[in-house]
């Protein structure tokens, strides 16, 4: 995921092998690096955090490979393209954190299928349009929605209400 957002490439063999990244070493044994990469008792990453790391590229669709994501955050970094529908295949997802970046398009209807979704972050994405798909009202776990500063337009859906578990919502355009 961090070298196909659009990472550095050309570091030094020291660099690299004291990261991990070209060796065979897990990923969940990496110990501190800076990525934020964690993994769940059976050894599956079971967080991604990118934050700030100022990544330029577009969102793989093939992050919908990563079904033991919980947590997943991309927050300020500079990603582009579409949201990508794959998203959905991560259902055990229970944070989602895409704000501040550069994201286009429209919210994934799919979004609708992650069920376990306690948190989503889609802030300052300014050219994500269209309306909020009324798919999102089958997010019963979500508590907390952050979609301010995008493009969208049109009415809340109802079925928003039917969000029970819902405690802080922010819509400013």
């Amino acid at each position: 995921l961090y070298f196909s957002l659009g990472a550095p490439t050309i570091w030094s063999t020291t660099e690299l092998t004291s990261d991990g990244l070209i060796d065979a070493t897990s990923e969940c044994v990496w110990g501190e690096t800076e990525f934020d990469v964690q993994c769940d008792n059976r050894d599956h990453v079971d967080t991604v955090n990118l934050t700030m790391k100022t990544l330029p590229g577009l969102f793989p669709n093939e992050v919908g490979l990563l079904t033991d994501l919980t947590n997943l955050d991309l927050f300020s970094n500079e990603v582009t393209g579409t949201i990508p529908t794959e998203l959905a295949q991560l259902t055990k997802l229970s944070h989602l954190g895409l704000g501040r970046n550069r994201f286009n398009g429209t919210m994934p209807t799919e979004l609708g299928l992650l069920r376990n979704i306690a948190e989503f972050d889609i802030y300052f994405n300014e050219e994500v349009g269209g309306t909020i798909p009324s798919e999102f009202g089958l997010l019963q776990s979500m508590g907390r929605i952050n979609i301010l500063a995008n493009a969208l337009e049109g009415s809340l859906p109802t079925e928003l209400g039917l969000c029970t578990s819902l405690t802080w919502m922010s819509l400013w355009k």
